[in-house]
């Protein structure tokens, strides 16, 4: 058995026993870990107050070699997350963002950048950035450290540049590709100019950064959309929460025009 102190990014807190529950973290050092939090649904638990989601922790934890599940000893509140608590809107996004770092990293595996990415995107949320800029950034940026959907700079069959051509997204793939090198058939996405300039100004811009460019809700809904459709077809399902969120958002939004009310960011 091993003492082991991180910084962490805490994604999910579920249920063990009547008075334990299991907390899963990202940390830079030691990747995604879950942990046990013994007693920490009792009233007067040392965890009172420090385990929300998305909030930055100083973890220390019990480990052991062939077991999944750490021991947590102790647990001190960095950054609270209460930011993220002030609307619905903000609520959905968080569950979602934490999601998208549970379903899209794996137990124990080194994901310091993956930290980082979701380090900054929170800083700049809580520096009050607009919110459909960053989850763009973080889903884009989230699928390429993960390897799934690099870069759209050039196309992987002739090397030409993708924003001097027609770029699709062939059906079924999770790769962009030109129009001179795939016939266009049913079911492609024809990716636009506005989008692919997107997807490449992150490379080297921080998300603090990209909340100050002049962005289209056109260009960030296709980003949107095209993000979705890479991870959908990679992971094979729908994420949960992004589902509760287009879903509650739509709700609310024609509640909203019905009544003659200005419509919510739907993050």
């Amino acid at each position: 058995m091993r003492l082991v102190s991180s910084d962490a990014i805490l994604l999910d807190i579920r249920t063990l026993a009547d008075h334990d529950q299991v907390v899963s973290m990202i940390t830079p050092e030691h990747g995604r870990k879950s942990g046990v939090a013994r007693g920490s649904k009792r009233k007067f638990s040392r965890y009172a107050g420090q385990l929300q989601p998305l909030a930055r922790l100083q973890v220390t934890w019990f480990e052991r070699d062939g077991r999944e599940l750490v021991r947590l000893r102790d647990v001190n509140l960095v950054q609270s997350a209460e930011y993220l608590r002030s609307s619905l809107e903000d609520i959905l996004l968080g569950a979602y963002l934490a999601e998208h770092a549970q379903k899209l990293t794996e137990e124990a595996d080194d994901d310091h950048l993956f930290y980082r990415l979701l380090d900054r995107c929170l800083d700049a949320l809580r520096d009050g950035g607009d919110r459909s800029v960053i989850a763009r950034y973080y889903e884009a940026w989230s699928l390429r450290l993960t390897g799934i959907f690099p870069a759209p700079v050039e196309c992987p069959s002739c090397g030409g540049r993708l924003l001097d051509r027609v770029a699709l997204l062939p059906r079924d793939e999770v790769y962009l590709t030109c129009s001179d090198c795939h016939s266009p058939q049913a079911g492609d996405e024809r990716v636009s100019r506005e989008v692919l300039a997107f997807l490449i100004a992150i490379s080297n811009r921080s998300p603090a950064a990209m909340t100050e460019l002049d962005i289209g809700e056109t260009c960030l809904a296709s980003v949107e959309e095209l993000c979705r459709l890479v991870r959908r077809r990679f992971l094979g399902f729908e994420l949960k929460s992004y589902m509760v969120m287009r879903e509650t958002l739509e709700t609310v939004n024609a509640s909203s025009r019905e009544a003659g009310h200005p419509v919510t960011d739907a993050g």
